[in-house]
């Protein structure tokens, strides 16, 4: 910086900038079908630009009624080229852990992604009301964490969805 009494050069002290990129949010959007039908549900990464790879587990209604049942987990559009761990150990439970990693050194584009996508079967309802199941995270049998290239837990926001049940004829 120069004074404007000497013109001489001067310095400041020393500063530190941190940036601070907010957590990343892992959510499941509601959902609106037809009962009797299969539903598709996504689960969505609203990513920084730094991640590389999410785990997670769903809880979803496997006993009681309006029953889901569990048909097939498949990568979102998302996540391609990505490997997928679906963990069904505890679907009696209602509980389905999955994992989903990008290659080594590659990441997330910033911006909301399709991480995968989750398919249920539904019980038909054919009572005039709509009824709702929620869908939420836990952490069993896969534990939730989003991570960079270097496997650093990074922070994150997991957020829960509903699947609306429409009465069926």
């Amino acid at each position: 910086w120069r004074t404007m009494e000497n013109q001489s050069n001067e310095l400041s002290s020393n500063a530190v900038l941190a940036v601070i990129t907010p957590p990343a949010i892992v959510g499941i959007p509601n959902t609106n079908a037809p009962s009797g039908w299969p539903v598709t549900v996504p689960v969505l990464l609203t990513a920084n630009g730094n991640e590389n790879a999410v785990s997670f587990s769903v809880n979803f209604a496997q006993t009681r009624s309006p029953m889901l049942r569990y048909v097939g987990t498949t990568l979102g559009a998302g996540a391609a080229g990505a490997s997928l761990v679906v963990n069904t150990n505890l679907l009696n439970l209602g509980f389905l852990g999955v994992a989903v990693a990008l290659p080594a050194g590659n990441t997330f584009s910033p911006g909301t992604q399709q991480v995968v996508k989750v398919t249920f079967d539904t019980e038909v309802m054919t009572f005039q009301q709509t009824t709702s199941q929620l869908l939420y995270f836990l952490d069993n049998p896969i534990p939730r964490q989003l991570t960079d290239t270097l496997a650093r837990s990074l922070p994150a926001n997991f957020s829960y969805g509903r699947v609306m049940l429409l009465p069926s004829d």
